[in-house]
């Protein structure tokens, strides 16, 4: 086991004091949301040190926030003392990205346009591991269930059990890391995370007319604090959410959260959420893990919340329509 040192972080906290006052903010956020234009829109993350990246000689929204992200992730990793806390949050971007290239794989497409490369595997490296059907150069418990998935959708072309088994593979590597650094708030929150997601599955799965009688049982996710039995019946736990992790996350989800709510806002909801209670968690410390946490978290948020307001911009979407989107 590598447990952490908080004395190792003390070095790395003052680091994030500087970098998270270049993060930014709410009220920047929703400012950027009534830009005019895309193109005011780049124009004004300039301003916050983030340049496009150009495409056919317009600026890419995904290419623009994966260099973003990736420079970020490459400047964190030159003073974190651990590989734990970035590893866990790039895992999902390797998960990702196999997913993809298995499926494009199996459809004949080209997955270049949907590839993110901010994961701790080169994204070009899962287009040959699909193709070859080796994936021995990710971590185990990602390159196993890569494996059996791909043989899985080749045999029953059910892209269903390929999506959840990846998932469940993904949460396994994060949560295999997160013991291994034995930090409690950082197993804490990925815990939160695996319950949240289950809530959203729940949800997507309720939607559905006549799903197949294990699709629910199949595909939450394991490792998180609320019992499976929680999550097969007519209604939200959101009773459960509250018991286990208390009031902060209790009453943000059963404002938002009712019996018929949509998957979308429910999503949206376990977002602000978990990000409610990564700022109870860690949001208060200033020197050791806490604040590297909170900044790591922070940051994932702010490339979505950037997603959404740049890919709503580019679809014609109202201000009023992507404040309402985002996680803030």
């Amino acid at each position: 086991m590598n447990r952490y040192s908080e004395n190792e972080y003390y070095y790395s906290s003052a680091r994030i004091a500087a970098m998270s006052c270049r993060l930014i903010g709410t009220k920047e956020l929703l400012s950027l949301s009534e830009s005019a234009s895309l193109k005011q829109a780049f124009d004004r993350l300039s301003e916050f040190g983030i340049e496009p990246v150009f495409r056919v000689g317009m600026p890419d929204v995904e290419g623009t926030l994966t260099a973003h992200a990736e420079k970020t992730y490459s400047a964190l990793s030159e003073f974190l003392p651990d590989p734990q806390p970035l590893a866990i949050v790039r895992a999902r971007y390797d998960s990702h990205n196999l997913k993809t290239a298995i499926k494009c794989a199996f459809l004949g497409t080209d997955p270049a346009p949907y590839l993110i490369d901010c994961g701790t595997v080169p994204a070009a490296d899962a287009v040959e591991a699909a193709k070859n059907r080796d994936f021995s150069g990710y971590p185990d418990i990602l390159g196993k269930a890569a494996g059996e998935a791909a043989g899985e959708l080749t045999r029953s072309g059910l892209v269903r059990k390929l999506e959840s088994t990846l998932d469940s593979a993904c949460f396994a590597y994060m949560s295999a890391l997160a013991e291994s650094f034995a930090a409690e708030p950082v197993s804490e929150l990925l815990s939160l995370k695996i319950d949240l997601t289950n809530l959203v599955i729940m949800s997507r799965v309720g939607r559905l007319a006549s799903p197949p009688e294990s699709l629910l049982e199949d595909s939450l996710i394991r490792g998180g604090r609320i019992p499976f039995e929680a999550f097969d019946g007519a209604s939200l736990p959101t009773d459960a959410f509250e018991t286990h992790y208390g009031e902060t996350v209790g009453e943000i989800l059963k404002a938002s959260v009712f019996d018929g709510s949509s998957p979308s806002d429910i999503s949206a909801a376990a977002d602000r959420a978990f990000i409610a209670e990564t700022k109870r968690l860690c949001g208060r410390e200033q020197i050791g893990l806490l604040p590297v946490t909170d900044y790591v978290l922070s940051f994932e948020y702010l490339i979505k919340n950037l997603r959404i307001i740049l890919s709503g911009l580019e679809n014609g979407l109202s201000s009023e329509k992507i404040r309402e989107e985002l996680r803030i």
